[in-house]
């Protein structure tokens, strides 16, 4: 659900290249976006808001990714 002040309610998701098997990854009321994969595929990096202690604050959260 977007927040009503600001609207930026962005989830990350996965999905195949032919547009099958859309996946939401990230579940947090914030914004999270820019998703990067290390050149090996074991960890995924992406910009948040979440636990931001100003305003407009963006963190980097790194998640060890496995399939």
């Amino acid at each position: 659900m977007a927040d009503p002040k600001n609207g930026r309610d962005f989830d990350l998701y996965l999905i195949n290249e032919d547009g099958s098997g859309l996946e939401r990854i990230t579940y947090a009321p914030d914004f999270d976006a820019f998703p990067m994969f290390s050149s090996d595929g074991k960890r995924l990096v992406w910009a948040s808001n979440r636990n931001g202690k100003a305003p407009h604050e963006t963190n980097l959260f790194l998640a060890d990714w496995s399939e």
